[in-house]
């Protein structure tokens, strides 16, 4: 995985009186701001600041990071392109980016999220099954 380095630099969360039987989670995330950057012991790399946030409807609360990410790709300069101020990144450099953010973001938000007393932010899984069986060995 390309992403070498993921840092958080501001974490908020804060929890309504509100309740609510149902509850609508939404997510958001934002690239602030993309640079090419160099580092000693591990060369070249991008620096992407960015900013992760979740919402609920009705208002229970709302969370919300903002952090960077550092990534490295053998062939960075291929990928990367800097013209006028702005930088220009292939597809699959965008995806990866995405995903790590998206990721990492929401296993963070899944702990603040306990500690807020707030829906957790994403789909647990629903495990449906009929047991075959009903009766087990009793441990010693």
């Amino acid at each position: 995985m390309p992403t070498i380095n993921y840092r958080i630099d501001k974490i908020e969360g804060t929890r309504t009186d509100e309740e609510a039987k149902s509850v609508d989670v939404k997510s958001n995330f934002t690239i602030v701001s993309v640079k090419k950057d160099k580092n000693p012991t591990i060369g070249d790399f991008l620096r992407v600041n960015f900013r992760f946030e979740i919402g609920y409807e009705p208002d229970l609360g709302s969370m919300k990071i903002e952090g960077n990410l550092w990534y490295q790709e053998k062939d960075l300069g291929k990928l990367v392109t800097e013209k006028k101020g702005k930088i220009k990144l292939e597809p699959q450099v965008i995806k990866d980016i995405t995903s790590s953010i998206v990721r990492d973001s929401l296993l963070e938000m899944v702990e603040l999220s306990k500690k807020l007393r707030l829906p957790v932010p994403i789909r647990l899984p629903r495990i449906e099954m009929k047991p075959t069986q009903l009766e087990f060995t009793k441990a010693s």
